[in-house]
């Protein structure tokens, strides 16, 4: 199954799509100082993804906001160990990562995205 990066609707050309990366790094530079509000900001961009990748794993609603509420949790770790000189056009990247082993680790699988899709 394909799950977009993509965090906003609308065209994304490359200007605009700079802008949101100059937006975002700004966010995860805040989040690591401890802003409360970058934070939430943070996590209702990526709700779209978390969401996505919850109900991949389980149709039951229990199961899914179990999943949403650890896939939080590893969004907040990549946020925390991301280093913002590598650019914000590739933390999406590196954040689906912790998000896929934090939702597996509270489903008991251990393994994260790149784990499965490599064997």
């Amino acid at each position: 199954m394909k799950i977009s990066l993509h965090m906003q609707n609308g065209d994304a050309g490359p200007a605009s799509r700079a802008s949101q990366d100059r937006v975002m790094e700004n966010e995860i530079i805040a989040c690591k100082r401890g802003d409360f509000e970058a934070e939430k900001r943070m996590l209702r961009k990526f709700m779209p993804l978390l969401t996505s990748l919850a109900r991949k794993r389980s149709q039951e609603p229990p199961v899914i906001n179990m999943c949403i509420e650890a896939g939080k949790k590893g969004l907040k770790k990549a946020i925390h160990k991301y280093k913002p000189s590598v650019g914000a056009d590739k933390f999406r990247i590196f954040a689906v990562e912790y998000i896929e082993k934090s939702i597996d680790d509270s489903l008991q699988g251990k393994k994260g995205f790149f784990a499965r899709l490599f064997g």
